[in-house]
C-alpha cells in the first residue's frame, strides 16, 4: 500500500513535467517601447532617448495638439506618429479670460512609442499658436541612442 502511494505520487510528478509550458498572458498590452523626453529651453529643443523597456505606447487619437512627432525609418517612411502638447504652454485658470502663456524656463514632456529597430529619426513640427509667431520643423537623429538603449535593455 505504501509503495503504491509513492508510485502514484511519482507518476503525478512526472505528468506535471510532461505538460507544455503555460503561455504568459499579456493583459496590459505591454510591448517593447522607446521612452523619449522632449525638452524645450528657450528656442533650444532637444530629444533624449531615456531607455527601451516593456510598456504601453503613448496613444494620440486626437492629432490637434501643437507638436506632431513623426518617427521615420531610413527611407523616410513614417513608422509612428504622435501629437503632444507644447510643454512650454501653460493655461492660467485664475483669470476670467484665460489665455495660454509661454513659460520661459525649461520644460519637458515624456513620450512612449513602440520600439522599432528601423527607427532612425524623429521629425517634429510645431504649428503656429495664438501667442507665438513661431512655426518650425526639426529633425533629430535617434538611431544610435535607440540602439544603445536596446542593447542595455537586452543585457538586463
Amino acid at each position: 500500500m505504501k509503495h503504491n502511494l509513492l508510485f502514484i505520487l511519482f507518476l503525478t510528478s512526472l505528468s506535471t513535467l510532461a505538460q507544455p509550458p503555460t503561455e504568459v498572458v499579456n493583459i496590459y498590452d505591454y510591448e517593447k517601447v522607446i521612452i523619449l523626453e522632449l525638452t524645450a529651453n528657450g528656442n533650444d529643443w532637444n530629444i533624449d532617448v531615456q531607455k527601451v523597456c516593456e510598456g504601453i505606447p503613448t496613444k494620440s487619437l486626437v492629432s490637434d495638439r501643437s507638436i506632431t512627432m513623426n518617427f521615420m525609418d531610413e527611407e523616410g517612411k513614417e513608422l509612428y506618429s504622435v501629437s503632444v502638447s507644447n510643454p512650454k504652454l501653460m493655461q492660467m485658470h485664475s483669470e476670467s479670460n484665460a489665455v495660454p502663456t509661454t513659460r520661459e524656463f525649461p520644460a519637458s514632456t515624456t513620450i512612449v512609442v513602440p520600439y522599432s529597430p528601423k527607427c532612425v529619426k524623429v521629425v517634429c513640427s510645431k504649428e503656429h499658436e495664438a501667442n507665438e509667431d513661431i512655426e518650425w520643423i526639426k529633425s533629430f537623429d535617434i538611431q544610435k541612442a535607440v540602439q544603445e538603449a536596446y542593447e542595455t535593455f537586452v543585457s538586463q
